[in-house]
């Protein structure tokens, strides 16, 4: 048997126990940002009603900031102006907040959804820990 026959099957063997593995399709950072932004939506905007931006895309934003390990909000904005693509891609954001929009003040019915959502889904990822 030549090197590439033997090069050949080898790669189909390895093939056929890629076919194998199961994708576990909640288990992935696309459908985990997905869980994410449905949940957002049922957080309370206790905000102005001229606000520009969506509840669901100011809180994205910050997740994304902390997922991507902005070192700021400085830092973050200079990203929001230089790859907005990623964010909207990865993250769905419509509209990204600038930095002073990140820091406005929150009602605390925001950080009581927010707590409870996050109480959700660790308790939905230690299930699925198996």
């Amino acid at each position: 048997m030549s090197a590439l026959s033997r090069y050949i099957r080898r790669q189909q063997e390895l093939l056929q126990k890629l076919a194998k593995i199961k994708m576990r399709a909640h288990l992935n950072a696309d459908a985990m940002y997905a869980a994410i932004r449905r949940d957002f939506g049922v957080v309370p905007d206790q905000r102005a009603g001229n606000s520009q931006i969506s509840m669901v895309d100011a809180l994205m934003s910050g997740f994304a900031m902390f997922s991507l390990k902005a070192p700021s909000l400085l830092a973050f904005d200079k990203q929001r102006y230089e790859e907005p693509e990623y964010l909207h891609s990865v993250f769905g954001v419509e509209a990204i907040p600038c930095d002073s929009q990140m820091q406005t003040k929150w009602h605390p019915s925001v950080f009581v959804a927010l707590f409870d959502l996050f109480s959700t889904s660790c308790n939905g990822a230690r299930c699925c820990r198996k």
